[in-house]
């Protein structure tokens, strides 16, 4: 879909051997009612084999931040504009990238 692609598009590419860091989006889209849903469960899993580590970090949906290119709202509201509006909002806030993502 062109929605998928937009957000594969919006990831970057993990490097062999280095953290990877997954974004995890929990939706309460309706497509039968046309509701484009927000993404109440935010958790950026971040694996890193040098460390032999994996760390999650749980972003609240109430989350007052700047989603880029459509101003200011609740981090859950990213979503509403598209997974690529919330990686694009994930990255922003935390400085790392996003190479991957998984809509529950």
């Amino acid at each position: 879909t062109p929605t998928a692609r937009a957000a594969r598009a919006a990831t970057t590419p993990a490097l062999p051997g280095k953290p990877t860091n997954v974004l995890l989006m929990g939706s309460d889209t309706r497509p039968s009612e046309g509701d484009p849903g927000r993404s109440d469960s935010l958790i950026l899993v971040r694996m890193d084999p040098d460390r032999d580590l994996i760390s999650m970090l749980s972003f609240p949906r109430d989350l007052w931040v700047d989603i880029p290119g459509y101003g200011q709202g609740k981090i859950n509201e990213a979503y509403t504009n598209g997974p690529q509006a919330t990686i694009d909002t994930v990255e922003q806030l935390t400085g790392q990238p996003v190479n991957d993502y998984v809509i529950v």
